[in-house]
């Protein structure tokens, strides 16, 4: 990614850009970045997962922490979007 890029994603079976604002960081699993959404002109983080070098334990640990979180709804924790 290069800032200013855009990032053409899947959700849902649609197509969705993003514009890449700034990088943010870099984690365990992969890098997050600061974007905002073309239709839209939402702006949220993407967190990209590199999936090179995630044993089958790793992708079920991230798999189940997506799942848990994206039930969860309180003021000091991130919202999932998609």
């Amino acid at each position: 990614f290069t800032l200013g890029s855009y990032k053409w994603l899947e959700f849902n079976g649609q197509q969705e850009i993003f514009r890449i604002i700034k990088f943010i960081n870099e984690g365990c699993y992969g890098k997050v970045y600061l974007v905002q959404h073309v239709a839209t002109n939402f702006i949220c983080c993407l967190k990209v997962i590199t999936k090179q070098g995630l044993t089958p334990q790793m992708k079920d640990q991230i798999t189940r922490e997506i799942m848990i979180q994206s039930f969860l709804s309180h003021p000091h924790i991130v919202a999932i979007y998609g």
